[in-house]
């Protein structure tokens, strides 16, 4: 019996297409031109509703109402400009032209990742192995602790790639049997909705050639587990070594052309945390709504939302990963995203570590590897976060925030409530704060550098790794001989004002410089 064949692929893929059918009967799937554009108004007049209810009912302080106007402002100036480029983008005969490239030049990846056509064959098997190593480590056997936390290089180089990875779905044939199911709830003929549930099934199975390989190459299994409260092409899976005891689980990041992906990411005003984050204050509405929804009828599928699709799949598959182990054993289960997958990440993990029962007594939270993170809450909400890891056993527990040079989404965005001393209104769009530690990537030797208000004030980070600084020269120099980094010319793009600090956020940046960190003591951030 192949892996394809056993029943907990087939309850993986069974409750992400209950989750599908629910969303097709719950929302309209409208990805034509005219709904794009329709979601632009729709944002700029329920954020100028906003701001004039602000006005009236005085909610907010002058200089709250000022940075408010400013930043819609500019929003709705960037989503106009993101509105054009992502009609173009979805034009048929250039969708085709890109592809035909992609496959010519690119081994048919997605355009965040074309720029390394090897990236996912970069890994040698001495590093997969110790990556595995990393990912099994009991957590009492965690080198890290309250006072010394290490950043573990080798489970890192993994847990980017899968990251990456999941920007490598096959969406056309996705989205073809997503438009043909919703067509089908549309109508009585119970035949049609079989023939569409059929090529669904069709195509969550076949959820990407590349994705299929990259798991081929490092010996997992993988898959879909979430389309996150949305029909673009948003999405979270589970990684997993059928062999082993531990899951990843990974969410996908901003697709460059997919408008309603932009959208969220711009909602930048803070709404109350709810029931699913308790004790939190704010977080970012865009990014909260993606895993918490509130606007979904709970009638119509039972664990449909995200989150609790999220944490029934890791229940599932940790009780088929102990299949056969002793009572005592557990299941490691970490977390991964890039960009708008951190931010979904980021709040999974929250909860996970302040509910971890509701992923199995037999299962282990262990670190989140986070890399391009937005701010994603305000002060209250990381004050909860942090009180919640010291109160637990494992206080060595972290969430890495990974930041390459200049990236425009890591450090642009406001994130004035990470600054001690300086006190903001907690109305104001400016109070926004990061969750967890951050990692500064340098060059070996020089240190990187560290900062986060999870960390007491004389805690140190250090990066380790199973390969020595010279062996990690010569793994750089074969990735590099081999076309999966950046050559001379790419890397200089960096220094390009403003386009550098674009191309900084991209995933084969984030590869590289990852690929040049040296080990040993990071420095603190000197704010």
């Amino acid at each position: 019996m192949t892996f394809e064949q056993h029943p907990i692929y087939e309850k993986l893929q069974k409750m992400h297409r209950d989750e599908l059918n629910a969303l097709c009967t719950s929302k309209s799937y409208a990805s034509s031109a005219f709904g794009q554009v329709l979601r632009y108004f729709e944002y700029m007049t329920l954020g100028w509703y906003a701001v004039f209810k602000a006005i009236y009912y005085r909610e907010m302080d002058a200089f709250d109402i000022v940075t408010q106007i400013f930043f819609h402002i500019l929003t709705n100036f960037v989503l106009g400009i993101l509105l054009i480029w992502c009609l173009i983008a979805h034009f048929p005969p250039l969708v085709h032209l890109y592809h035909k490239f992609s496959r010519e030049y690119a081994g048919g990846l997605s355009l965040v990742n074309f720029a390394s056509p090897r990236l996912f064959q970069s890994l040698t098997p001495k590093e997969i192995e110790a990556a595995k190593a990393s990912l099994s480590r009991p957590w009492h056997k965690n080198p890290s602790s309250e006072y010394i936390r290490v950043f573990d290089l080798d489970a890192a180089k993994v847990l980017l790639l899968l990251a990456a990875v999941m920007y490598e779905p096959n969406t056309l044939e996705f989205r073809t049997a997503l438009k043909t199911l919703e067509e089908a709830h549309q109508s009585s003929n119970k035949k049609a909705h079989r023939g569409a549930a059929a090529n669904l099934h069709d195509a969550l199975r076949g959820h990407g050639a590349i994705i299929s390989a990259f798991c081929k190459h490092l010996g997992i299994e993988s898959a879909m587990v979430s389309q996150l409260n949305s029909f673009s092409t948003a999405c979270a899976a589970v990684f997993w070594d059928s062999k082993s005891n531990w899951i990843v689980v990974a969410f996908r990041g901003t697709s460059p052309t997919e408008y309603e992906e932009w959208v969220d990411d711009l909602k930048i005003n803070q709404v109350d945390a709810g029931p699913w984050l308790e004790g939190f204050g704010k977080v970012h509405s865009g990014f909260k709504n993606r895993i918490f929804p509130e606007d979904i009828d709970n009638d119509a599928q039972d664990n449909y939302k995200p989150y609790e699709s999220i944490a029934t799949a890791v229940r599932e598959l940790s009780q088929h990963l102990l299949e056969g182990k002793p009572e005592e054993a557990e299941v490691n289960v970490w977390f991964t995203g890039h960009s708008l997958g951190c931010a979904m990440a980021s709040l999974a993990y929250s909860r996970a570590i302040i509910k971890p029962e509701e992923f199995g007594k037999s299962v282990r939270i262990r670190d989140a590897y986070l890399f391009a993170a937005p701010v994603v809450c305000d002060v209250v909400s990381v004050e909860t976060f942090n009180e919640a890891i010291r109160s637990t056993e494992d206080r060595g527990r972290t969430m890495w925030r990974v930041t390459n040079a200049g990236d425009a989404v890591a450090t642009v965005l406001p994130e004035f409530g990470d600054r001690k001393g300086l006190h903001l209104s907690p109305t104001n769009v400016l109070a926004f704060a990061h969750l967890g530690v951050e990692i500064k990537m340098r060059d070996r030797p020089t240190p990187s550098i560290f900062t986060g208000q999870t960390l007491h004030q004389k805690a140190q980070v250090k990066i380790a790794s199973t390969f020595t600084e010279r062996e990690l020269d010569e793994l750089r120099k074969k990735m590099q001989s081999e076309g999966a980094g950046l050559s001379f010319y790419e890397r200089a793009a960096v220094n390009i004002p403003l386009v550098g600090r674009l191309l900084a956020h991209g995933t084969i940046f984030y590869w590289d410089q990852l690929s040049r960190l040296g080990t040993g003591q990071c420095s603190w951030a000197i704010n």
